[in-house]
């Protein structure tokens, strides 16, 4: 057992830090626009984070439950959730990243786009900060390396809470994309 493990008792804690706030942000990725969308799915999806957001610091929900942990520097992971808004990318996708699916992006393409986007739309960056990436039907992710078949990505496909420090110089060499913010 670690030294950490010890300590939290009812977490398997890493030695890592906890987010003590978080600000989402949904970002819908589809070259097609808002449009490819289903009726309903955009904004159902913001609802939900909106609703989060208005919650927040409550006791109405299984977020609420967060505030129990802590890590070694004595930060508490808070319940205290931001909608930061819905974001569109309208830039094309990279090559079908696997054989098995019409279109599929590997988890690398996804990474790596949104790695473009934030740092090309100045977007913030670090722990408290989570992007959703979501894209079409029809739009699948593939772990074709792993020999996993390809799949539907899920409403909540991606997330990632820092960008590398990479992002500046990967966005200058990126073309720029038509792309349309809205923040709530």
């Amino acid at each position: 057992m670690s030294r950490f493990d010890a300590f939290f008792k009812n977490l398997d804690y890493n030695g890592g830090p906890v987010m003590t706030s978080n600000t989402n942000y949904t970002l819908y990725w589809s070259p097609g626009g808002a449009s490819a969308y289903p009726a309903g799915f955009i904004t159902g999806v913001n609802t939900y984070l909106k609703d989060l957001e208005h919650d927040s610091r409550g006791h109405q929900n299984v977020d609420s439950v967060a505030s129990q942990y802590n890590d070694a520097a004595g930060e508490f992971a808070e319940y205290n959730s931001k909608f930061g808004g819905e974001l569109l990318d309208k830039h094309a996708y990279p090559a079908n990243g696997c054989t098995r699916a019409p279109k599929c992006l590997t988890d690398k393409q996804i990474q790596e786009e949104l790695v473009r986007f934030i740092a090309e739309e100045h977007l913030p960056t670090g722990l408290n900060h989570e992007y959703f990436v979501l894209t079409p039907e029809g739009v699948e992710s593939c772990f074709e390396a792993a020999g996993v078949r390809a799949r539907p990505m899920s409403p909540v496909h991606h997330s990632r809470s820092t960008a590398p420090t990479t992002a500046t110089s990967r966005s200058k060499a990126a073309a720029r994309s038509s792309t349309r913010m809205t923040r709530s």
